[in-house]
């Protein structure tokens, strides 16, 4: 016999479902793509397998402290695993690129590692607390699942970075000769001609991205929503599904229990209203001649224990449950629902509740715009704190956070120039996750630049700066894209597929701006410093050469800072020592 099941209980029923006969191949895609991305950027092929271990242990750690929450939603055990793996992969990064930046200038591994991990622990920390202080920014969303998807990511994020402070150099020293066995070859680019675009293009790059800024804001802000599609497709449903589908697009209403005259009109008006299917209550199947005596009867059923009539008036209120046959989430449902509530007004007066699919949109429309305009208030305060007491800078943290906060943007509205409608789940979660996830290329980026800038120019400080990060950077965002795109193939869920589509993409953009956009307005802010013909600058520079145990060596660093040949006599030394040490 062919039928079918609607409603809210059966979507939850098989959302569920499907997200847990989904989840194995998520992982073990997830498990693929970063293995391969990792195989071609470090420099062993056991370096994947440590950086996986110390991820996966932080999950496993992650989703078992999930028990102190009591439960999660179903889109939280979706995505939480997921997102944690691609968020927290940098710190791992960071760190096996540092550790192998000191395995280069001395032999020891244990030496390496206690100096790449002061090196590592300032921009890890930086990194994972914006990350956590986005997803905090999700607790104070009125509708629940934030809180829930923020308290889970948020800790997920904290247990990543501890066991990468903790757990991977441990098991870095410990597994040192099997992966000093298994090096191989790497064949990657310098990205010297990547860094020096940045700068050398750096003025038409800022022009560019000054004058995207209002049209990127203006189209981000003007995308159309849905809230409730679950499903990616739905030309596969069978005909009684579709059926089942468009009768579970319900209206349920409690109305007073007023005179029967009343009610009768009331029906009446609702069967005028276009795209009404049918109405149903107590006062619609009972015959017209009968109204009167039915509300009096009504009255006195409220207080008969086990009525089956209960159901269908109790405590005052009649119940009345509307068909309608528009599409959900339709231009023609909102008409209609308006034309519902206006019938309402009419006879009941502010006297009634209203509930269903059609005024669970209506409602979440109201309610999105707020969530996500009090996410992004709170998050862009969380990070902007945080950035500051790790950079303690407020120019550069205010540069950072607008490229990333430019970089959601343009993810946003490639939704509105393609007419796409995005989740509403998806829009509010957007600006918290992109912004915790990418704001860390840009952390790493700007602690280069501001310990470059102790010993080089401003240019010199950026460009190098950007060619040293740009391996992490790339390496993190590929596998955070790759990985976000690859599960949103994948999924049959529509808010899980249009949240991993707007992270996977959103990191590409936001590495791509970080690369060639952050650089331009790094140097554009910076105070330039003294020219190569200050005299003070030449004098601490002959100083430094003379105090040097190799002059040789001290000579060439200094000749690095100044960016020239040192060429001071001693006279001029001696006379100007007093104004150096004031």
């Amino acid at each position: 016999m062919d039928y079918a099941v609607g409603g809210s209980a059966e979507i939850s029923t098989n959302l569920l479902g499907t997200v847990v006969k989904e989840m194995p191949y998520f992982l073990i895609v997830a498990c693929i793509i970063a293995i391969l991305v990792l195989v071609l950027t470090t420099t062993s092929f056991f370096e994947p397998v440590i950086l996986l271990t110390t991820l996966a242990i932080s999950i496993f750690l992650n989703m078992g402290s999930n028990i102190i929450l009591g439960d999660v939603s179903v889109i939280t055990f979706a995505t939480s695993a997921i997102l944690q793996l691609a968020l927290s992969m940098d710190y791992s990064i960071f760190l096996m690129h540092a550790f192998r930046e000191e395995r280069r200038k001395c032999f020891d591994d244990r030496t390496a590692m206690v100096r790449a991990i002061p090196k590592t622990l300032s921009t890890v920390c930086a990194s994972a607390l914006t990350t956590v202080g986005g997803f905090i920014a999700l607790v104070f969303m009125q509708f629940g699942i934030g809180a829930d998807l923020g308290l889970v990511l948020a800790k997920g994020v904290l247990m990543s970075m501890l066991t990468v402070l903790f757990l991977q150099p441990c098991l870095m020293l410990f597994t040192s000769k099997t992966t000093a066995k298994l090096e191989h070859p790497v064949n990657l680019p310098k990205f010297q001609k990547s860094a020096e675009v940045a700068i050398k293009g750096r003025k038409p790059m800022l022009a560019i991205a000054l004058i995207a800024l209002i049209p990127m804001i203006y189209c981000g802000l003007s995308i159309s929503y849905s809230y409730m599609k679950m499903d990616k497709d739905k030309s596969e449903l069978s005909e009684v599904q579709q059926v089942v589908e468009v009768m579970g697009n319900s209206i349920l209403i409690c109305a007073p229990n007023d005179k029967g005259k009343v009610h009768l009109d009331f029906i009446d008006d609702l069967k005028k209203i276009d795209n009404v299917n049918v109405v149903s209550s107590i006062y619609a199947l009972a015959p017209e001649d009968m109204a009167e005596d039915l509300s009096y009867a009504i009255r006195m059923l409220s207080y008969i224990n086990n009525s089956p009539l209960k159901a269908y008036a109790n405590q005052g209120y009649v119940l009345y449950t509307i068909m309608i046959e528009t599409e959900s989430e339709s231009v023609e449902e909102g008409i209609l629902l308006d034309s519902v509530r206006g019938t309402l007004k009419k006879y009941f007066g502010d006297k009634y509740y209203i509930t269903g699919m059609a005024q669970a949109v209506n409602d979440l429309s109201v309610v999105t715009p707020k969530d996500f305009a009090l996410v992004s208030a709170i998050s862009a305060i969380i990070i902007f704190i945080i950035l500051m007491l790790s950079i303690r800078s407020a120019k550069y943290s205010l540069a950072l956070m607008g490229v990333v906060e430019f970089g959601i943007f343009i993810n946003l509205a490639l939704n509105f120039i393609m007419a796409v409608p995005v989740n509403f789940m998806a829009y509010i979660i957007i600006s918290s996750v992109q912004m915790g996830a990418t704001v860390d290329y840009a952390i790493l980026l700007a602690t280069k630049f501001k310990r470059n800038m102790a010993t080089m120019p401003v240019k010199q400080a950026c460009y190098k700066a950007a060619k040293d990060s740009t391996l992490s950077i790339l390496t993190s965002a590929t596998i955070l894209g790759a990985l976000c795109l690859a599960v949103c193939a994948i999924t049959t869920n529509a808010i899980i597929s249009q949240v991993t589509l707007l992270i996977g993409r959103g990191a590409i953009i936001s590495a791509i701006l970080i690369l060639f956009v952050l650089p331009s307005l790094l140097i554009a802010i910076t105070r330039k410093p003294p020219t190569n013909n200050d005299i003070f600058t030449k004098i601490r520079a002959k100083i430094a050469t003379k105090k040097g145990k190799n002059d040789k060596q001290c000579a060439v660093v200094a000749q690095e800072t100044v960016g020239e040949t040192i060429d001071i006599s001693d006279s001029q030394v001696n006379e100007n020592n007093d104004k150096i040490n004031e």
